[in-house]
């Protein structure tokens, strides 16, 4: 381990790969005067070939993530294979670390680059501030540009009484739930946020879908007097876009929007403002899942230190994942929408508890020509074999057509420029 360690210690300072390979070259050769031996793993693994002395054109990124952040140790198993779960996909290697780190890479010779995962368990951020929460964000954003898949944010209530799970769960039974559309208990009990025996999770949502809340207790551990240190914990995971847009917006705060900012030259009133719109211009491309205007209002209006706000906005965000309205107006409360609705008194309380409201939105999915012919395929095309196959193909033609007429009659504005955008774009239609 430290003989692999070391070697991606050097080639940590190489900026680009013939850097590297400088860096490489150098410290094999120290290895060899040295008269260690260089194991054939790690030499596979920085792509040095012994032959020649050259190293291979790698991504020295990787190897600097490996070693500089953001974890104590990082180690590897060539050759083993690792998933973060689910329908996920598999990488050749598997990432170790000694701080609940784990993670998995393929080496792409062929495109010239190296794919990989870390995960961070809940585990790695125990004990850590919101301000090492951010910059740990930051870090992953501004030097490596990674891409989020998932993020969990969780609030813990010492209380267990500020998170108004009863009246969550009566509110998802009466169907005046947003955001959701189901929720399920694991294990048994009552739902009762007060007592410390909670011993079952409610999940309001779906693990599959890009958004879900659970709430449960969360045991950190028992002290030297048997005294169990727990909390009731409202967690939400977020995935696919939502994941991404949460993690850029965290990522992208900077200090010098508040006024705690440490550098006092610079926390001039106009260094924050300018600090404010360069953060609100580098999210609007997130507006259809953050009112950004109404955060940035809510920014311009704090005197909270960073940490703090840090703190705020990753709660907000999570809170405001699911809503609960009033829908008792509506016949159909399927097709009620924030706008005609009043959100229940109980869930308002408690996202005044955080201090900000942010306007986290749920914006419906937008259909295309793309997701149409993908539908038709998956949903229809089955049925209308069926069809065809019984009728026959001269009745089936007087039965397809009576179809058409029928949809004729449906047609509306957004239907006419559909057919408009096919007609000039059948080419790509066919090839779909």
């Amino acid at each position: 381990k430290d003989k692999c360690l070391l070697a991606m210690s050097c080639a940590m300072y190489g900026s680009n790969n013939n850097n590297l390979k400088d860096a490489l070259n150098w410290y094999y050769g120290y290895l060899v005067d040295s008269g260690i031996e260089v194991i054939e793993d790690i030499q596979e693994f920085i792509g040095y070939d012994k032959d020649d002395h050259n190293a291979k054109a790698v991504d020295s990124s990787f190897l600097e993530s490996m070693i500089t952040y953001p974890s104590n140790y990082i180690g590897y198993y060539l050759g083993t294979p690792w998933s973060p779960g689910g329908k996920a996909l598999w990488f050749e290697n598997r990432i170790v670390s000694s701080d609940y780190v784990d993670g998995g890479f393929t080496i792409c010779h062929d495109k010239g680059y190296i794919d990989i995962m870390l995960q961070f368990s809940g585990q790695y951020f125990e004990g850590k501030n919101n301000f090492e929460y951010w910059e740990m964000l930051r870090v992953l954003k501004v030097v490596y540009n990674v891409t989020c898949t998932r993020l969990d944010v969780a609030i813990d209530d010492y209380t267990n009484s500020r998170i108004p799970v009863d009246q969550m769960v009566q509110a998802t039974s009466e169907g005046n739930n947003f955001g959701f559309k189901s929720f399920k208990f694991i294990a048994s009990g009552s739902v009762t946020p007060g007592l410390q025996n909670l011993d079952h999770t409610v999940y309001f949502g779906s693990r599959e879908s890009a958004k879900m809340v659970r709430v449960y207790n969360h045991v950190f551990g028992v002290d030297e007097n048997g005294n169990v240190d727990q909390a009731l914990r409202f967690e939400t995971e977020f995935k696919k876009h939502y994941a991404q847009a949460i993690f850029d917006v965290i990522a992208s705060l900077d200090p010098k929007m508040c006024t705690d900012y440490p550098y006092r030259s610079l926390a001039t009133q106009e260094n924050r403002y300018k600090a404010m719109c360069f953060w609100l211009d580098s999210i609007r491309k997130y507006a259809n899942i953050i009112d950004v205007e109404k955060l940035y209002e809510v920014l311009h209006g704090c005197n909270d230190s960073f940490e703090i706000l840090v703190g705020k906005i990753m709660s907000a965000l999570a809170v405001e994942s699911i809503d609960f309205r009033d829908k008792s107006s509506r016949k159909d409360r399927s097709k009620a929408s924030r706008k005609d609705t009043k959100r229940l008194g109980f869930y308002q309380d408690f996202i005044n508890l955080i201090g900000i409201e942010i306007g986290l939105r749920i914006p419906r999915k937008k259909s295309s020509v793309q997701t149409t012919i993908a539908w038709m395929q998956r949903q229809v095309s089955k049925s209308l074999y069926i069809i065809k196959s019984g009728l026959g193909l001269t009745d089936y033609r007087v039965f397809m057509q009576g179809l058409l007429n029928t949809g004729s009659n449906k047609m509306r504005i957004a239907d006419h420029k559909l057919v408009a955008f096919i007609r000039d774009n059948k080419s790509t239609v066919l090839a779909t």
